[in-house]
């Protein structure tokens, strides 16, 4: 349910029976998940993405060192 996500739907929408009628459309055995299904999918996929970009943001170092001028300068180094 990528739309109700992206879209920030309510989660309820899956029951709504417009919804239901406009899903059903164009394959009538389509089988929708429940609204608990979707928030628990949604949160998951929230989580895993979290832990992607912790992974990631772990990955830049930052590096101190001085110049012959004696100043400290920053360098970031993405590996």
């Amino acid at each position: 349910m990528k739309w109700v996500a992206e879209k920030r739907r309510p989660f309820v929408i899956v029951k709504d029976s417009q919804f239901v009628l406009l899903m059903k459309t164009r394959r009538s055995g389509y089988r929708l998940p429940s609204a608990v299904t979707v928030a628990r999918d949604v949160k998951h996929i929230f989580v895993e993405m979290c832990q992607r970009i912790s992974t990631m943001l772990k990955v830049i170092s930052t590096y101190l060192f001085v110049y012959p001028s004696h100043h400290p300068h920053r360098m970031l180094t993405v590996r």
